[in-house]
């Protein structure tokens, strides 16, 4: 690995981890917030179980375009 390039370039390289952390974090904090109010709700709500276990087990099963 040409770690020179790391050392000369060091703002570009941070400026870009920055970014990447964030555009990786958002889409994972999105999801929890989404997992845990929906875990939440059928928990309390028994009946709302089944449909959303449905429509997850549908979604999961989609492939992915990328």
């Amino acid at each position: 690995m040409n770690w020179e390039w790391i050392t000369r370039n060091r703002g570009l390289f941070g400026g870009l981890l920055t970014e990447h952390i964030y555009l990786a974090m958002t889409p994972v904090c999105y999801g929890l917030l989404v997992s845990l109010v929906l875990g939440v709700a059928c928990a309390r709500w028994l009946r709302l179980y089944p449909p959303v276990l449905a429509a997850t087990s549908f979604l999961y099963a989609l492939p992915r375009s990328c």
